[in-house]
């Protein structure tokens, strides 16, 4: 007889209680799936809308160590206009003016295109057409914005940046 009442109180509590837990855990992480899903769409409409910044943290030349960049430089896509300005570390193989030092350009003419990986964020090849020396820009991009760059030109080492991709402030 006291194990009934036992069995009965413990049922009419534990199973409330129970069952409040799995569907708290349930809706948990359906919200924080939708969450990232949401964050990966926004990332991949500004990549497919060209609508971007990459914000480089730091640097590698071909020959040297990695070092940390100030902030203030960035690589931005406006559409149908690139502006850069990078710093630039390495070897140049033909004579430039001291203005053109590093990566400080704006181009209007150019290739763009955008190809999701196979786990999980984006390729993205930008060669440019309008400049002297033809560039070619290869950005990795995952999903939380975190990016690899890496640029190849007909007249310097290439040189590889990480920063992060953030959308376009209007």
């Amino acid at each position: 007889m006291y194990t009934d009442k036992v069995f009965t109180f413990s049922r009419q509590l534990l199973l409330p209680l129970l069952f409040g837990l799995v569907t708290c855990y349930a809706f948990g992480q359906d919200s924080k799936s939708d969450g990232k899903s949401a964050e990966s769409e926004t990332m991949e409409t500004k990549l497919g809308n060209k609508s971007f910044v990459f914000k480089p943290q730091s640097v590698q030349p071909v020959k040297a160590g990695t070092r940390q960049l100030n902030p203030g430089y960035t690589l931005e896509v406006r559409g149908d206009t690139l502006i850069c300005y990078l710093p630039y570390f390495g070897r140049v193989y033909q004579a430039t003016t001291a203005t053109d030092a590093g990566l400080d350009f704006t181009s209007y003419q150019f290739d763009y295109r955008v190809k999701a990986r196979k786990k999980s964020g984006w390729d993205i090849m930008i060669k440019t057409k309008d400049q002297r020396s033809q560039r070619q820009f290869s950005f990795t991009v995952f999903e939380n914005g975190s990016t690899s760059l890496n640029v190849i030109s007909n007249d310097r080492e290439s040189i590889s940046y990480q920063g992060r991709v953030e959308a376009k402030a209007n």
